[in-house]
């Protein structure tokens, strides 16, 4: 497994954003990355343009982040809905040009027509490429471990759900490409960012991470 470097850096990653903040000066650099988050994550209008206007987000810091990240470094490839609206796979395309699953799953519903209206919309979410683990049920494993995901590329995968398939997502498990304990670091940083409740504001209960409780 090769240690993989993105840049430009994924706006929803704390761990990339916390270290440049630090960086560029700022001694509160978890509270202004949280005001970021509550600004893309709770405007509809919101984007990286309009950072300047976070009260409370210092000015000199507008331009470096505006610079150096950007709100998605993934690329929705492709998006398939099953014929009773209950789940849509979305396949993205990683910086370095690698490939990743990401599948929404709306529970109950019946039609895509009420897609949006579902209250108990479960994000499947990717934490690495490929697996070593070797599990025979999963096709995964028959890949190797090829790479571990950024938090911000974890923390995309629900965003762009949101986005694309226009729900409102409920719950995060994390049973998509990879052993999540084998990537600890970036997931345990997701994960906290999914529960922060400033930011996407999930209850601890509706995470989940899936293991098979062996780490290599």
């Amino acid at each position: 497994k090769r240690k993989r470097v993105l840049s430009p850096f994924p706006i929803f990653d704390p761990l990339l954003l916390h270290s440049f903040l630090e960086s560029r000066g700022s001694t509160k650099a978890a509270l202004h990355a949280n005001l970021i988050y509550h600004h893309l994550l709770r405007d509809k209008d919101a984007s990286l343009e309009t950072i300047g206007n976070i009260k409370g987000f210092p000015p000199s810091l507008v331009a470096p982040v505006q610079l150096h990240f950007v709100e998605f470094t993934t690329e929705l490839i492709s998006k398939e809905t099953s014929r009773d609206g209950s789940t849509t796979k979305m396949l993205m395309r990683l910086q370095d040009g690698y490939e990743i699953e990401t599948v929404v799953m709306r529970h109950g519903c019946t039609t895509v027509r009420r897609v949006e209206g579902e209250k108990r919309t479960t994000v499947c979410v990717s934490s690495q490429i490929g697996c070593k683990m070797g599990c025979k049920f999963c096709a995964t494993g028959t890949m190797g471990e090829i790479g571990s995901l950024h938090a911000g590329e974890i923390l995309e995968q629900i965003v762009r759900a949101s986005y694309h398939c226009h729900v409102t997502v409920r719950n995060v498990v994390f049973m998509g490409m990879g052993e999540p304990m084998n990537n600890y670091e970036a997931v345990l940083a997701a994960v906290r960012q999914l529960t922060h409740r400033k930011t996407f504001g999930l209850a601890p209960s509706r995470v989940t991470v899936s293991t098979v409780g062996e780490c290599v």
